[in-house]
């Protein structure tokens, strides 16, 4: 009788250090859970933030595009030359007439 209270009592020690450890495991994967939810907010955050500067980029990128077309239209419709200084007082470019 002794040796099967004595196996009851082992078999439920196994088991309360088995339950202890699929707690302490299950408590580490919902901190780790956690932790990429915060990460996966963190990303989506700063990509709106990203998509956001890169719409403002690319606007900024078609008015400069249509500034310098505009730009490029009149230097070739003077029939004069133009010189044009840096702010070194370098000529970067030079637009001959016609």
């Amino acid at each position: 009788m002794h040796i099967e209270a004595g196996r009851a009592s082992s078999n439920l020690m196994t088991q309360t250090v088995g339950q202890r450890r699929v707690l302490s495991s299950n408590e580490e994967l919902q901190s780790i859970n956690e932790e990429l939810e915060t990460a996966k907010e963190e990303l989506q955050s700063a990509n709106e933030e990203l998509t956001t500067v890169n719409e403002e980029l690319q606007n900024r990128n078609n008015e400069l595009s249509m500034v310098n077309g505009d730009l490029n239209n009149l230097l070739s419709s003077v029939n004069i030359a133009i010189v044009m200084l840096g702010d070194d007082l370098c000529i970067p470019a030079l637009y001959a007439a016609g």
